[in-house]
């Protein structure tokens, strides 16, 4: 079974896990996050120290570590406890230097669990660059863009937000920079951005061993291409319009589109395998369909461990598991910009359903 790529847990925590309880009750007062600093970087490992202002009352502690920004789903998160009541910091070892990690902090209470809100780090390591999270739409073309990364945990001074409209790498008078940001900042609201234009970003931080650039991002704010699920999906027609319906995934454009004979019916926006695990070129059919099941990394061998419950609309058109499905862990902005997947062809909501009530078995899909 091939489905789309979740970050990784096990080789990230090294074995670290052990036994978690999950909050029932959340009590009115919650304890503080402070800091999560590297204390000490490898090739291969990490150690980082973790801060927090602790709960008066608390019976117990546990903090909580993910590589997936999925506000903790049972299953994709490992928490370390419990903590004495009284302890306000810890250092966890061998963490995966480089990659973007969430911590938070859960303190059990005679009225029940208090939970802190969510930190950000990326350990021994530039800053990570996670999402534009939200993008809203003016009438006057232009949009107002979330930014939202993980700072990195190496000491810090400063962050910048770097913009631009020109994929040159950045060049001098090419781009416009939102900063100074304290070292703990972790989201930006720029206004202003032009609509229907493809730009870039990337996230600074000034370190005491210099500056630390993040991997660069790609968006199009409020492109006609992503007006899915804005404009009405279209009908589809009965067996009186003749031609073949199939399915064309295209790889470059990150698309797929509905096909009767050589005329499009409806595109969507979609995310493939990424490099290591691209989806193959080619034509296949549609050999198993599933309504709603559950999608596991045992099943492939995937360096990350991910339980997904819920994946609504599989349909497999290899024997290798490569699937057109919902992917409802990936925030809108990879639907047609990035690939992020094992190999399969994920797609929003209404836009798998359409699929599903379009194909059925032996429906072409050819890759380009």
């Amino acid at each position: 079974m091939v489905i789309t790529l979740v970050p990784r847990i096990h080789s990230c925590f090294r074995g670290s896990c052990c036994r978690r309880l999950l909050p029932s009750k959340a009590a009115q007062a919650a304890p503080q996050l402070l800091t999560a600093r590297s204390t000490a970087c490898t090739g291969n490992t990490a150690s980082v120290q973790f801060q927090w202002q602790n709960m008066p009352g608390a019976q117990s502690q546990w903090l909580d570590l993910s590589v997936i920004d999925n506000g903790f789903a049972p299953g994709t998160f490992v928490g370390y406890g419990a903590i004495a009541p009284a302890t306000a910091s810890m250092t966890w070892t061998n963490l995966e230097p480089g990659v973007a990690h969430f911590w938070r902090v859960n303190a059990r209470t005679p009225a029940g669990w208090s939970v802190s809100n969510t930190g950000t780090f990326v350990p021994c390591g530039a800053p990570a660059l996670l999402a534009a999270a939200k993008i809203t739409c003016g009438a006057d073309r232009r949009a107002i863009v979330d930014f939202r990364w993980a700072p990195t945990s190496l000491p810090s001074q400063t962050q910048w937000l770097d913009l631009s409209a020109s994929d040159n790498g950045f060049a001098p008078g090419t781009f416009y920079s939102a900063g100074p940001f304290p070292s703990d900042a972790a989201m930006y609201s720029w206004s202003g951005i032009a609509a229907e234009t493809p730009h870039v970003f990337r996230v600074n931080t000034l370190t005491a061993q210099g500056w630390q650039t993040s991997k660069t991002g790609s968006l199009t704010p409020c492109a006609k291409s992503a007006r899915e699920g804005v404009d009405p999906l279209p009908a589809i027609p009965g067996p009186e319009l003749p031609g073949e319906r199939w399915v064309l995934v295209n790889l470059q454009k990150q698309e797929a589109t509905a096909m009767i004979g050589d005329r499009p019916l409806y595109t969507a926006l979609v995310t493939t395998g990424k490099d290591g695990w691209g989806t193959p070129k080619g034509d296949y059919k549609i050999l198993r369909r599933v309504e709603d099941e559950t999608m596991t990394s045992v099943s492939i061998g995937a360096e990350e461990y991910y339980v997904l419950d819920h994946v609504l609309y599989t349909q497999y058109f290899t024997n290798e598991g490569h699937a057109l499905h919902l992917n409802y862990w990936r925030d809108d902005s990879y639907f047609g910009e990035t690939p992020s997947s094992h190999g399969c062809v994920g797609m929003r909501l209404t836009s798998a359903e359409f699929f599903w009530r379009f194909a059925r078995i032996g429906t072409r899909v050819t890759v380009v």
